[in-house]
């Protein structure tokens, strides 16, 4: 009989695996997977159960030797039909092919086998669908099963189940939902499909994530657009948020993103540089610099444009001379600079993305008064003037607790993509600007985007604010203000009034689509120039 522990004690050094082989509850037998120790041990008598299993294995290896020359053999001509012609040739059938055996298996089948549902109800889940199953912010996969664990047993996708099933049982497709599309309740259409088909904030968010991911345009229609961009001038934009992470709190960053959707449209590739990397090499054709708080150092082989969007103050008429065009955002201020500038100096107001910026109600941001923006370390002036009030105020801002109580604020922040319903939902937009460019007549973007969502506005004094007409109220001191908070909050339909006034003012001559036409005619001109 075999010495258990000696056999393991001479075969410890042994590189190849020793495999146990519990025979019964009190003995066990030890065979390595060696030529050298098999012969070792030859001599060693087995118990006949022993030498069974022996023989066993030695089947099984033999077994399994044929079973991996036959997977090498299987490989080898796998490797040889990938690299034939016919195979390479056949490639782009492979994929229509596996693009149809999805649509077939996770739609039609399906949703052949749901008699009662519309085929207009279909062909928008159907699309929907296509958009949903790459936005992982809309449905969490993940959290829907670990939620509902018996969607598990379900034969098709979790994202199918809820579609057809889980939102009609009150399921939650992802841990941030709240259903906030009361106006789907009486389409009785699922929330997220109405989201993500016909929400402006959320189409634009899933384009915006699936254009960064590669995802947005089809095979050929990337192949004709990288034809065009080769055909056009490569743009970089400036921004002065010094990276990614900071610039969702910038609003030049929102700002850029509109102007390169614009760029974009028109088959102008385009790049958003923040601070960080300015001064990386930069191979664009043409560099256009959002100027506020920092300075850019141009570079004289590229077409440089600078928009002066804010801050006037701080810009030198030597820095505005390196640039080949200068647009500044106010109609005043451009009359100075045109009398002692050397270069092409345009007005160029601030304007706003009306693919974002429209009418949404929500009761979420429902307030009398509403203020969105950051302290910037001062007492805002309008916001001084103000309070206290007796009307109901929604302050949306970071670092304001120097300067009041914070049962006063309603919150730090309001995502770019929800700020069309806070505008939307209040009775009075507040707005002010900062001192150098209130008096330089630097139009602030809110008015441009509050006016878009059809907000009424009241601003603080600022030059230039006629080509706006009688859209927007400006008060003179506090006890001005107040009045007028008093006599709008009286007077809807006044109020009303010039709310659609102001909307259709923006909408017919400040968009982001009229200002990169007017930027493309001056780079046109430059780029024959130089």
């Amino acid at each position: 009989m075999l010495d258990f522990e000696k056999f393991v004690e001479n075969s410890r050094n042994n590189p190849k695996k020793l495999v146990f082989l519990k025979i019964d509850s009190f003995r066990r037998v030890g065979i390595l997977f060696s030529e050298e120790k098999t012969e070792k041990f030859n001599n060693i008598s087995f118990s006949p159960q022993e030498q069974i299993l022996y023989k066993k294995i030695n089947n099984l290896k033999e077994k399994l030797k044929k079973k991996n020359d036959q997977i090498s053999e299987k490989e080898s001509m796998i490797n040889s039909y990938s690299k034939s012609f016919s195979w390479r040739i056949t490639k782009p059938l492979r994929f229509i092919s596996r693009i149809m055996k999805k649509i077939l298996f996770n739609y039609y089948i399906f949703i052949i086998l749901k008699s009662n549902i519309h085929f207009k109800i279909t062909f928008q889940n159907i699309k929907a669908y296509n958009l949903l199953k790459e936005s992982d912010f809309l449905f969490d996969q993940e959290f829907y099963i670990s939620q509902y664990p018996s969607v598990k047993k379900f034969k098709f996708s979790p994202l199918i189940h809820y579609m057809y099933y889980g939102y009609n049982e009150g399921k939650f497709p992802n841990k941030n939902f709240s259903e906030n599309y009361q106006y789907n309740k009486i389409n009785d259409m699922n929330p997220l499909v109405y989201a993500v088909l016909f929400d402006k904030n959320i189409k634009n968010e899933v384009e915006y994530r699936r254009l960064k991911a590669g995802k947005n345009i089809s095979f050929f229609k990337r192949i004709y657009r990288e034809i065009l961009f080769k055909r056009n001038l490569k743009i970089s934009i400036k921004v002065p948020a010094q990276d990614e992470k900071s610039a969702f709190f910038w609003g030049d960053y929102h700002f850029a993103l509109s102007l390169k959707k614009e760029f974009e449209k028109k088959n102008y590739k385009t790049d958003i540089v923040f601070r960080e990397n300015w001064n990386k090499k930069d191979n664009s054709d043409v560099v256009l610099v959002l100027r506020g708080l920092f300075e850019y150092k141009t570079n004289p082989n590229q077409i440089n444009l600078m928009w002066n969007i804010s801050h006037p103050d701080l810009i030198t008429a030597k820095e505005y001379n390196t640039y080949d065009h200068v647009f500044i955002a106010s109609e005043v201020f451009t009359k100075k600079l045109k009398k002692i500038l050397k270069i092409p100096v345009t007005s160029l107001l601030q304007c706003t993305d009306n693919n974002i910026f429209y009418p949404n109600f929500s009761k979420k941001y429902k307030h009398e008064l509403l203020f969105v923006g950051n302290s910037r370390g001062i007492f805002r002036q309008i916001i001084k003037d103000l309070v206290p009030t007796k009307r109901e105020l929604g302050l949306y801002g970071r670092d304001w607790d120097t300067f009041l109580p914070k049962s006063v604020l309603s919150g730090d922040y309001i995502p770019n993509n929800e700020l069309n319903k806070a505008y939307s939902s209040c009775k009075i937009l507040l707005n002010d600007h900062w001192e150098d460019m209130g008096k330089n007549g630097f139009i602030s973007n809110r008015i441009f985007d509050g006016l878009a969502c059809k907000a009424f506005i009241i601003s603080d004094k600022i030059q230039g604010i006629g080509i706006l007409k009688d859209s927007i109220v400006v008060y003179k001191n506090p006890e001005n203000l107040k009045e007028l908070i008093e006599y709008y909050i009286n007077n809807e339909e006044e109020r009303l009034e010039k709310a659609r006034l102001g909307q259709k003012i923006v909408l017919n001559n400040h968009t982001f689509e009229k200002r990169v036409e007017k930027i493309l005619e001056v780079i046109a001109d430059l780029n024959e120039s130089k």
